[in-house]
């Protein structure tokens, strides 16, 4: 079932990709290749966050696990709008 999260989250890069995000206090070990892709964003003159200098949004596709737990991973969203982070959607 996808679920629709747009959260703020805290990410730690490698190689400029995802390997790591915390959400809700907890560590997500991305245990697989993280995959990249682009949205259009809304135009600027549709939303006031927007910016003028983006024209997408970047949006990696990761499995990842809670740290320390034996679970099977799931897939997440997240999205990098150039300021911030946003667990977007979990699969």
């Amino acid at each position: 079932m996808t679920t629709t999260i747009n959260e703020e989250i805290s990410v730690e890069l490698v190689d400029e990709a995802p390997h790591v995000f915390w959400w809700q206090r907890f560590a997500y070990r991305i245990v697989d290749t993280p995959q990249l892709f682009y949205k259009r964003r809304a135009p600027w003159w549709t939303n006031d966050r927007t910016s003028m200098h983006r024209v997408d949004d970047e949006f990696w596709r990761v499995a990842a696990v809670r740290d320390g737990a034996e679970e099977e991973p799931e897939l997440y969203d997240l999205k990098n709008d150039g300021e911030r982070w946003i667990l977007a959607i979990r699969f």
